[in-house]
């Protein structure tokens, strides 16, 4: 879901302008330029969704849940998430 990055509202027209107050919230227009490099979550490898809880530890194999199918931690579902240029 987007949400306006000014006044949180859903309300968006087609062209992503906030229908309330009139603020503009195309994803390139946003805090990261054109220039920013999204990569494919490594953890949910692009699928959004994952398996194992997010609340089990990584190192756990076994676990009792009645939902099997759960969003990705790291990337919220949006299967991307912005690379980092960490040195």
């Amino acid at each position: 879901m987007t949400m306006c990055k000014n006044c949180f509202s859903t309300e968006l027209d087609t062209g992503f302008t906030c229908m309330k107050c009139g603020t503009d919230n195309q994803p390139h227009r946003g805090i990261y330029s054109s220039a920013a490099e999204w990569i494919k979550c490594p953890k949910c490898d692009g699928q959004g969704i994952v398996s194992k809880p997010p609340y089990v530890a990584g190192d756990q194999n076994t676990w009792t849940d009645t939902q099997t199918i759960h969003t990705c931690n790291l990337c919220n579902g949006s299967m991307v998430i912005l690379k980092t240029n960490r040195e």
